[in-house]
């Protein structure tokens, strides 16, 4: 089942708005059939920490768009690579703050992504999430991106259906 864009939206305000409810509504009253011996003695302070909330996007938001893998490097705290379920990989060089997506071309999930620890540059990906869901894309393969992810080469295991990890050789 899809679930659009507006539904999203929808939930998480709601989600968000609940807490802000339960405040605005204060204490039980006598009017609502609560004696006041039962009532608490004070209603909590109202705290607005939502008030400086503000929407923005960070990369799918529809069931099948989790994430299934995130990866980064040790010498490099804002690179970081992400893949989806629902299939798509995103980068970042700035620690999150804004994502670029880079394989929008290819229909799969993704089951693991690895970068070269000696070139950063070198990003492997592997299609096939391994969690079986109703929202998972059989994967094509292992793919290689020599650019940082601009361009993409199938480098082999397209039957393999789900692949869940990549390993690369130190050396």
């Amino acid at each position: 089942m899809k679930t659009s864009l507006f539904a999203n939206v929808f939930g998480a305000l709601l989600f968000l708005s609940a807490p802000s409810a339960a405040f605005a509504q204060g204490a039980p009253s006598e009017a609502a059939g609560v004696k006041p011996s039962m009532a608490p003695s004070a209603a909590p302070t109202p705290v607005a920490p939502y008030n400086k909330l503000a929407f923005r996007s960070i990369g799918p938001a529809v069931a099948g768009g989790r994430l299934s893998v995130s990866v980064g490097v040790a010498d490099d705290p804002k690179l970081y690579y992400i893949g989806t379920a629902g299939g798509g990989v995103w980068k970042t060089v700035n620690g999150g703050a804004t994502w670029t997506s880079l394989f929008d071309k290819y229909a799969s999930s993704i089951g693991a992504i690895a970068i070269d620890p000696k070139n950063h540059d070198t990003v492997w990906v592997a299609t096939g999430e391994a969690n079986a869901r109703n929202s998972v894309l059989p994967g094509n393969g292992v793919y290689k991106s020599t650019d940082g992810g601009k361009t993409w080469k199938n480098v082999g295991l397209a039957a393999t259906r789900t692949i869940a990890s990549i390993v690369i050789d130190p050396r």
